[in-house]
């Protein structure tokens, strides 16, 4: 909750100064999900749905996502279902470089079949319009006081994300695909352990 709390707030601070046209979309996608416990030999992989909804104000853009996916073990353990929820709030000073601040969770059922992650995140955007018909994303965060479910703490942890849309040049209708990288160095009573994630999707956005 605290870390929702600092995520509206910073959306809330920034809003302030922005008067202008809005723009709203909503996007429904498959989900392609990977995940792995190196240090014990542990990875799981599975395909899901999710979905997102953002609006831009100006220079300020806030933006919900979330997905849920079934994955079983590629070597050992058992299947369980993985689903995160994103919060990111961006401001762009630049028209192609933002800051963008905001929170995670991924929650793991059943519990304790995989560790259950929060976090903050703290990093930089570059949307980048390619030609009328496409543009290309590219985000790096660094992803502050990281809590697990069975315990531990990451003196390092970051996420990668490359998203590109494909359609009408009024936003109404495209075609989004994007991937995701987030890793966590992990260490619980002085071993490591990290943990790694990744995610593909590809779905259809709406805009208004």
């Amino acid at each position: 909750m605290k870390y929702l709390t600092l995520t509206v707030a910073f959306f809330a601070a920034a809003t302030t100064q922005a008067a202008q046209a809005q723009t709203v979309w909503f996007n429904l996608h498959g989900a392609y999900a990977a995940y792995g416990e190196f240090e014990q030999s542990r990875e799981f992989t599975g395909f899901g749905f999710g979905g997102s909804a953002g609006l831009r104000v100006s220079s300020v853009a806030l933006e919900l996502e979330g997905y849920s996916a079934n994955v079983t073990p590629v070597n050992a353990g058992d299947d369980f279902t993985m689903r995160q929820g994103d919060v990111r709030a961006t401001f762009f000073f630049t028209p192609l470089f933002g800051l963008q601040a905001g929170v995670g969770t991924r929650m793991i059922s059943p519990e304790f079949a995989a560790q259950d992650v929060g976090f903050i995140r703290v990093g930089l955007v570059s949307e980048n319009q390619i030609s009328r018909l496409a543009d290309l994303k590219i985000r790096g965060a660094y992803l502050a006081a990281p809590s697990f479910s069975g315990g531990g703490t990451a003196g390092f942890a970051m996420e990668l994300g490359l998203a590109t849309s494909v359609g009408a040049p009024d936003g109404k209708f495209r075609v989004v695909f994007a991937y995701d990288f987030q890793r966590f160095d992990r260490t619980v009573n002085a071993l490591s352990v990290p943990l790694q994630t990744t995610t593909a999707r590809g779905g259809l956005q709406v805009g208004f």
